[in-house]
């Protein structure tokens, strides 16, 4: 899970922080929880509205799983390809309307998504109709090894 390596004393400051900002703007509170085994895991994912990807950091498993089981995925896309591992996903399967550029547009995004389930339905369907897209591909291997011999 997306920055589930917080110590118990971040995790609750975090969670009172992120419970007050939602209960304000109406929407239910996000929720943390530990390590999960796989099968739980899948059957939490699949129970889900939106996931969220960390900001700061890669929750490419997390964001892979959510497009397995069709979750409509918002992601902010950063400077660092640790902040883009989750937009590579959604572009490689060509469902870009959650990527979003700024801190403004995530959270328009994701209250947008919160707020409208007819909105996530669309996205939701479209992604499991492409979620095959996000196996097997070497096109990333292939743009890696171009560059490289770009290089020599």
């Amino acid at each position: 899970m997306p920055c589930e390596f917080w110590v118990r004393n971040d995790y609750d400051v975090v969670n009172t922080r992120l419970s007050k900002a939602f209960n304000q703007a109406g929407l239910k509170a996000p929720f943390f929880f530990d390590e999960l085994p796989l099968a739980d895991f899948i059957g939490l994912m699949d129970a889900l509205d939106i996931y969220l990807d960390c900001p700061s950091f890669s929750g490419y498993n997390t964001a892979f799983y959510a497009i397995q089981t069709g979750i409509p995925l918002v992601t902010l896309e950063g400077e660092f390809m640790r902040q883009r591992l989750a937009a590579g996903l959604l572009r490689q399967i060509g469902v870009t309307e959650t990527i979003a550029g700024t801190r403004e547009d995530y959270i328009h995004k994701a209250v947008t998504l919160a707020k409208h389930p007819e909105i996530r339905t669309v996205i939701r369907a479209r992604i499991l109709a492409r979620k095959d897209k996000a196996h097997g591909s070497v096109d990333v291997v292939r743009a890696f090894e171009m560059e490289l011999l770009e290089r020599t």
